[in-house]
């Protein structure tokens, strides 16, 4: 009885606040994906005619969002030194863009599936602020480090959410000005990024092909962020195709609607190419 209540004692109060801290401390920065994914399906399901999965999904959103973000507030009080070491690290840095990326398909989710669009412009400031905030930490920290990793063990799919994030934002606006323009100056910040994503897939794919085809590669080696080849292309695409969608509203696109359709076909072909070669390569994994 004793060493029961000695084991009650532990996984009380005390022993949940040490549980809380030690997952802020180990908190991964990629745990964001959780409400890309989540949104995704929700928005999928929305226009499958499966209201009710979509808004449970939104619901579910509603929690894990507010849940990850005090984790990592907590982790940027309590354990700043891990968080900074993070923002250097090759391998975990990336995940950091999830921030930007989950906060952004969050507000798409909700304007998409229950037309909030005061929310969903709430979303896309915040997620505006984030993406320079994290854009520009996270490349100069791994520019400056002093020591620096091999292209085998320093990259991989995850680098792309980089231009996952770009997207997430240009999308999250296109859907929020469905019926009348923003103003001019939003209109040139959203062409703007939609462009900063393509040239960001188009500097980083090079490295990730060239790691894939002439560096050795063990079956644990080609893990799940790989998929990201795909998704960031696939979501440049989408961001292109909205765009397209507000050709006729929206006077700045009027005179790169011809560069956006070839472009956005583009990138719709290379993201088709990568579905075939992604599951030959999961197959051998």
């Amino acid at each position: 009885m004793d060493k029961l209540t000695s084991t009650n004692r532990t996984v009380g109060p005390a022993g949940a606040r040490q549980l809380l801290l030690d997952g802020a401390a180990s908190l991964f920065p990629g745990y964001f994906a959780l409400v890309m994914a989540t949104g995704v399906v929700s928005i999928a399901c929305h226009f499958m005619g499966l209201r009710p999965i979509a808004l449970a999904l939104i619901a579910v959103n509603w929690i894990a969002w507010p849940v990850l973000w005090a984790l990592t507030i907590l982790r940027a009080v309590r354990f700043r030194a891990e968080l900074v070491r993070d923002l250097s690290d090759h391998q975990r840095a990336p995940g950091f863009f999830t921030i930007v990326a989950g906060t952004c398909v969050l507000g798409t989710q909700n304007v998409v599936v229950i037309g909030a669009r005061d929310v969903g412009t709430a979303l896309w400031w915040l997620g505006l602020i984030l993406w320079f905030a994290i854009m520009y930490s996270f490349f100069t920290a791994v520019t400056v480090r002093a020591r620096k990793p091999t292209l085998k063990r320093g990259i991989n799919g995850a680098w792309l959410i980089a231009a996952v994030s770009t997207q997430s934002v240009v999308v999250l606006r296109g859907v929020i000005d469905v019926g009348a323009p923003p103003s001019e100056l939003i209109q040139f910040q959203v062409i703007a990024m939609f462009l900063i994503g393509c040239m960001l897939y188009l500097a980083i794919i090079p490295l990730i092909f060239y790691r894939l085809t002439f560096v050795p590669m063990s079956h644990e080696d080609f893990s799940p962020p790989y998929w990201i080849n795909m998704g960031a292309v696939a979501i440049t695409a989408l961001a292109g195709s909205i765009l397209l969608l507000r050709g006729e509203t929206w006077p700045l696109l009027g005179p790169l609607i011809p560069f956006l359709r070839g472009f956005t076909f583009f990138f719709w072909a290379v993201a088709s190419w990568w579905i075939p070669f992604l599951f030959a390569l999961m197959t051998w994994r």
